[in-house]
């Protein structure tokens, strides 16, 4: 006997990770994300030829700040519009192979040669001096964000990432051990 149900479409919430779905305005072949991850060209070649759906860079460098001895081999910047072309070739690469890409913005704060914490509190082991962040420094560092973003519009990218992982600076804004401060930027998890 023939079921005369008809076959009703999965809902998102039973799709599978090879199905197609939509996220706002984007529509993703699949729903195969990668993580940050390293940000040379042949690299995230290879991760979009696999069918990955989106891929985010490595943390990308939003400051105009010096770089200390905790990334020798060079940063991987958006401080500047010289940089615009070399995050754009990333963006093409992932674009013509369907796939998206995140900038992952980065603030090192003690890893940069500020040596930025929120309450100059030293971190963890590190024999590194810290300094504890004026409302000026804050702003002069929301405004890195800002410009980053910009430039990575620029560059063709589909979105950003804010870094808060690893004892960058905006982890170190959101631990209670680390952000001490009684003004607006530290006491309550709003501020």
């Amino acid at each position: 006997m023939k079921d005369d149900k008809k076959q009703e479409k999965p809902s998102e919430t039973t799709k599978g990770v090879f199905d197609s779905t939509t996220l706002k305005n984007l529509k993703f072949k699949n729903r195969v994300f990668l993580g940050p991850y390293i940000h040379t060209a042949p690299k995230i070649e290879k991760i979009v030829e696999n069918d990955v759906s989106m891929v985010t860079t490595e943390g990308c460098i939003i400051g105009d700040y010096a770089f200390t001895k905790l990334q020798p081999e060079g940063p991987f910047r958006i401080d500047t519009d010289e940089y615009i072309p070399e995050i754009k070739n990333l963006a093409d690469i992932v674009h013509k192979n369907n796939s998206y890409i995140l900038l992952d913005l980065l603030h090192q704060g003690i890893g940069s040669c500020e040596r930025y914490t929120p309450s100059g509190k030293s971190i963890m082991n590190l024999d590194i001096e810290s300094k504890a962040m004026t409302k000026d420094d804050i702003i002069k560092v929301q405004n890195y964000f800002v410009q980053a973003a910009l430039r990575a519009k620029k560059a063709g990218c589909d979105g950003v990432e804010i870094h808060g992982a690893q004892l960058s600076l905006v982890s170190l804004f959101c631990s209670s051990k680390y952000n001490t401060r009684t003004d607006e930027y530290g006491g309550s998890d709003e501020n």
